[in-house]
Formats: structure tokens, C-alpha cells, sequence
């Protein structure tokens, strides 16, 4: 028997090995006896015996024996030269040599359970679970984004810019900073850009990682010596609005900077002035109008009716302004729920004990670049099911990171079922971690009706004392937190609730 073109060495002792394995395969077996009698229907029309050997199509028949099969897949999938690629590629393989029955489905279930390709490609399904928007704030600057225009050509010293976004009236701060710029430096620039100007909020939504935000806010909250509002961190996750500014602001400097790029950092009071001065969709305003209740004066001349700030008047006039505003921001984030959603999957069925790969996307480990890195880490036990939404892993010692994540951010391990598979451990994962400050609510402990008149509920942080609650509004609160709410509210029927709040 020669030996074939391929990654595959038919040496005499893998053939030899194959005839052992296919005396023990009754289909292998009776087969060869049908070929050996002359029978030339069916199946057998298209296989060939040959040194004690079958062959279909030309193509070695492969007898029923995992240890053949694991060995051609290693040669034609896990080595080098055959590059771990996907199902598809891998049958191709395999089929220009071998063959036996149903080996679609074995290469099927082989390649999808290789832990290599688990943790180091991407996942081709859409993202799970629909969207959870951010709770629409009710008033202007409560509720504030940040974000940052990187990489830019130097001007007047500055490098980067510092992109503040009011999530009600969308009114917005481009503030250049320089690239060495800290989160401490953040803090202490925030009071004079604006604090002075809108007050302080009540959170602020990053699309960094928390361990920036929980830096910032805390640099923040010791300068001006207000305790922490651990309201903060309910759900420090990504605001896709800051985004849409960044790329209307990049479009503005590209129009108008020179042909040098230097001068960018000149053109960023008019870029801010032009921004606020355009309606937005989402209220149907512009961002002046409804912060202050007038538009700017322009070079074009208007009649309009003005209303006397210190007038009784106004007061009524800015609340209907707002009033009008909120109206046309809860539309348009059901309008965003119900076309994004489209292209969302329904989330699996994590159960307690399930196995999952972590995506690493916003996991900074010690390897040199994170283009090489793994795509995913693990695989980790699910131990805990932390609301709809949410898991909590059982991650290794050395993994010092917070282990409550987004369902979004796992994927079910698929583990082989082909018996005498092993696979190699994977490396110890080498976290990078920063110091940072994490609050996750562990229940609800009552509520009540605040002076405002607003129902409040008393929030238990896992990991602090009962002295440590802190009373929250149901608009500060993610979906997961609001599961939290309900089971209160089941447990205890005759407490306050707030009216919006569905069962």
C-alpha cells in the first residue's frame, strides 16, 4: 500500500491498526463478506476490498473505532498544518482520504467541541438577550456619559478629548485633554467643567471598563467630601449615545481643521456650540432649547416671544419644556428596544453547574498583545444565577477580577461526547487587575415614601453591613436589580411600591 498525498502517514502500523480495529466492527465485517461473495447492490457498489482493507470511493473505509478517528482529526484539524479550522474545512479534509458512516455528525461534534477553537474564536450568533436600556433620566444633567476621542494629532498640547454627554437633554461638553491625563486628573477638572455649570449628577455611565469609573467617581467623591453614592455602579455599562457624539464631532473636525490637523483643539468651542444648537431626534429639541428654554440668538434675525427667567412663568414653561422632552425620550428608547432587538438571540438556558467560556473582550491579561489573546476564557461553573441576566462563575484563585457577569459575555462550553478524547488543560489565565471598587445588591430590605414623594427601597450591598444601605429610586435600577425588587415585593404584598413597577 503506498502511502497517500496528505497530512496523513498510512504507515504499515496505522494500517495494521485499522485491520484490528475492523475485526470488531460487524458492519466492517459483513461488509468485506458481501464484497467477498460477489453481491454488487446497494452500498456495496461503491467499495472495493484491497490487502485485507475497504475502501469507498477510492477513500480508506474507517471501522468504528474512536481511536482511528481521534487520530485522523488531530492530523486534519489540531495540527499545525491543518490550522484548527471549522467544520466544513475539516470534513473536506478528511474526505479526500477517508471515510465511515455518519462522519458528518462525528467531525460536527468533534470541531465543536475542540476547547482550542472555543477559547480563541469569535462566536458567529447573534448577541443574546434583548436590549435593557438605561432608564431615562428625568431631568436635565441627573444622569450624565463620558467618553473619549483618542489618537488625535497634536494641538496646542493636546492630544485627546474628553466627551461629556447629559443623557436628558443630550447637551454636550468637548472638553482636549492631553494623553497622560489620569482619572484623578478627571476628578479634580470635573468640578470647574462641569459641576460649576449643571451640578452635580446623580451617576455617570462610561463605556471604560468600571474599573475606571469606580476611580473616577471615587477620586470625585473625596474632593468634594460627599460620601460615595453606591447608586453608581448599579450598572456601569455602555452608553451607545457618547459613541454618536464622538462620531458627529470627529465628522466636524475632519470638515473644518486644516490640512495640517493642528488646529482641531481651536475649532472645539464652535464644534460644541454647533452641536447644542441642532435638534436632536430623541427629544425633538435642540439641546440649548431644552436646557434653557430659549434657542441662541444666531445671525439670522427671529421674532420671538420671550419669557422672563424670574417670572412664575418660566418655572411652568421649563416643566412643560421637560415634560415634552421625557415624553419623546421614552418613545424613542421603545422605538431603539424594538428595532435592536431584532437582531438579538434569546439567551440559553443557564442552569447552576453549567459550564461556560467567558468572553475576554474586557479582560486585560499580562500576554504581550491582546490581538494573540484568547477571545474567550475558561471554561468556569456557573454557581450562581444572579436575576435573569447575570451569572456568577466560579473563577480560579488567581483570577482576582469580579465574577458576576453579563449572560452576553458567556457561551455554553460544548464538551466532546467521542469517548477517548483528551484535550490539554488550558494555561492558568494571568489577570491584569487594577484596584477597583465593585457594589453588587445582594436584596431588598424595605421601602418607603420619600418627602418628594417618590418610593424609595432600601438596597443591601453584598459584602456590607446593614449600617451601609442605602435607599435607591426605581429609576436608578437595571432590570436585574428590579427582579430583585419584585421578590420583595411578593414576599412582602403590603409595602410601598412604586406605581410603575409590574409584577
Amino acid at each position: 500500500m503506498p502511502v497517500t498525498k496528505g497530512v496523513i502517514d498510512w504507515s504499515k502500523n496505522f494500517l495494521d491498526h485499522v485491520r484490528q480495529a475492523a475485526s470488531g466492527d460487524p458492519t466492517w465485517v459483513g461488509l468485506k463478506e458481501r464484497i467477498e461473495q460477489g453481491e454488487k447492490l446497494g452500498e456495496v457498489k461503491d467499495i472495493a476490498e484491497k490487502d485485507g482493507l475497504l475502501f469507498y470511493k477510492n477513500r480508506l473505509y474507517i471501522p468504528a473505532d474512536d481511536r482511528i478517528k481521534i487520530r485522523i482529526a488531530q492530523a486534519e484539524h489540531d495540527s499545525k498544518v491543518a490550522g484548527h479550522f471549522g467544520q466544513d474545512k475539516t470534513l473536506e479534509l478528511i474526505t479526500r482520504n477517508f471515510y465511515w458512516p455518519k462522519m458528518n455528525e462525528w467531525i460536527d461534534d468533534y470541531v465543536r467541541s475542540c476547547d482550542e477553537c472555543q477559547r480563541n474564536k469569535p462566536s458567529c450568533h447573534n448577541k443574546y438577550g434583548a436590549l435593557l436600556p438605561l432608564s431615562t433620566p428625568h431631568s436635565v444633567w441627573q444622569s450624565i456619559s463620558m467618553d473619549f476621542v483618542v489618537q488625535l494629532p497634536e494641538s496646542k498640547g493636546y492630544n485627546q478629548i474628553w466627551v461629556v454627554v447629559d443623557r436628558f437633554s443630550k447637551m454636550s461638553h468637548f472638553i482636549p485633554l492631553v494623553a497622560e491625563t489620569t482619572a484623578q486628573d478627571l476628578a479634580k477638572m470635573f468640578p470647574g467643567q462641569i459641576w460649576q455649570l449643571h451640578g452635580l449628577p446623580l451617576d455617570i455611565v462610561s463605556d471604560r471598563d468600571a474599573k475606571f469609573t469606580s476611580s473616577f467617581w471615587a477620586s470625585l467623591m473625596e474632593l468634594l467630601d460627599v460620601r460615595i453614592r453606591m447608586s453608581t455602579a448599579f450598572h456601569p455599562q455602555t452608553d451607545g449615545q457618547t459613541e454618536r457624539v464622538n462620531q458627529t464631532l470627529e465628522h466636524y473636525l475632519r470638515v473644518f481643521c486644516n490640512y495640517e490637523q493642528d488646529d482641531w483643539a481651536e475649532l472645539l468651542p464652535l464644534a460644541e456650540y454647533a452641536y447644542n444648537n441642532s435638534v436632536t431626534t430623541a427629544t425633538g429639541q435642540s439641546r440649548f432649547y431644552t436646557n434653557y428654554g430659549y434657542n441662541p440668538r444666531t445671525n439670522w434675525p427671529t421674532e420671538a416671544e420671550v419669557v422672563n427667567p424670574t417670572s412664575d412663568l418660566y418655572a411652568h414653561f421649563i416643566r412643560g419644556v421637560h415634560d415634552s422632552a421625557l415624553a419623546r425620550l421614552t418613545d424613542t428608547r421603545e422605538k431603539m428596544g424594538k428595532y435592536y432587538d431584532r437582531k438579538r438571540d434569546e439567551p440559553p438556558n443557564f442552569k447552576m453547574g453549567d459550564m461556560v467560556m467567558l468572553n475576554a473582550t474586557n479582560i486585560k491579561t499580562r500576554r504581550s498583545t491582546k490581538k494573540l489573546d484568547h477571545k474567550k476564557l475558561g471554561p468556569f461553573k456557573i454557581v450562581r444565577l444572579a436575576g435573569k441576566r447575570a451569572c456568577e462563575l466560579e473563577l480560579p484563585p488567581q483570577v482576582k477580577i469580579h465574577n458576576v457577569f453579563h449572560i452576553e459575555l458567556l457561551e455554553r462550553y460544548r464538551q466532546s461526547s467521542i469517548p477517548g478524547r483528551e484535550q490539554r488543560p488550558p494555561t492558568p489565565e494571568d489577570i491584569d487587575k487594577e484596584g477597583e471598587v465593585l457594589y453588587e445588591v445582594e436584596n431588598i430590605a424595605g421601602s418607603l415614601k420619600s418627602r418628594r414623594g417618590l418610593v424609595e427601597y432600601l438596597v443591601k450591598w453584598r459584602g456590607y453591613s446593614m449600617s451601609d444601605c442605602t435607599y435607591q429610586i426605581m429609576d436608578d435600577m437595571n432590570e436585574e436589580v428590579l427582579d430583585l425588587v419584585r421578590d420583595f415585593h411578593r414576599r412582602n404584598p403590603k409595602a410601598v411600591k412604586d406605581q410603575r413597577l409590574r409584577l
